[in-house]
């Protein structure tokens, strides 16, 4: 009984191991596909550095022309600063 408990347990950690291979190569892809540094917020500050008016960044990123004005509003207030 005691060798075939141990069978299981072995099985079991083969399955997870194969699992959380699966999973790593799978945050992997998506690190390299979408980095988190590109966020549509990260991605408008980047735009507001370069000038862009808040209704291109909107338009570019995604995001609400609000969103966009706020984070205009933030970073002007972050430079004087």
């Amino acid at each position: 009984m005691t060798t075939l408990y141990l069978d299981q347990q072995q099985q079991q950690i083969s399955a997870l191991q194969r699992d959380l291979a699966r999973l790593l190569s799978r945050i992997e892809q998506q690190g390299r596909s979408e980095p988190a540094s590109l966020s549509p917020y990260n991605q408008a500050i980047e735009l507001i550095k370069q000038g862009i008016s808040a209704s291109e960044v909107a338009a570019q990123c995604g995001i609400s022309r609000s969103e966009a004005e706020l984070i205009v509003s933030l970073y002007r207030n972050n430079s004087t600063s």
